[in-house]
């Protein structure tokens, strides 16, 4: 029988998947279309799917990978760059200060 028998006989307690909202389209919108396939999964193959549901998550929420854990590190990473970017904006307005004082000068 073999490996290639295999899959009719398996089932999959989850799986992932991954999409891009069109525009305009919100999380819950997409929440109860998926919700409604699964219904009808339900109703069509009910040995393997009763009781089963589908839920949506934003990608850095996922629940299967750590991508969650990651958010308060770059949030506080965010917060740093930002402030190197305000300096950096600030040491380059105050040099065109300058050389403009200096040509004002002459």
């Amino acid at each position: 029988m073999g490996a290639a028998t295999n899959w009719k006989t398996a089932v999959a307690h989850w799986i992932e998947g991954y999409v891009r909202l069109k525009p305009g389209v919100t999380a819950e919108q997409a929440q109860a279309e998926i919700a409604a396939v699964a219904k009808r999964l339900e109703n069509d193959f009910p040995a393997t799917n009763r009781g089963r549901g589908v839920r949506t998550f934003p990608l850095w929420r996922t629940p299967f990978n750590n991508a969650g854990t990651l958010f308060p590190t770059l949030s506080i990473a965010l917060a740093v760059v930002s402030f190197v970017l305000l300096i950096a904006c600030a040491n380059v307005g105050n040099l065109l200060l300058v050389r403009a004082f200096g040509r004002r000068m002459r």
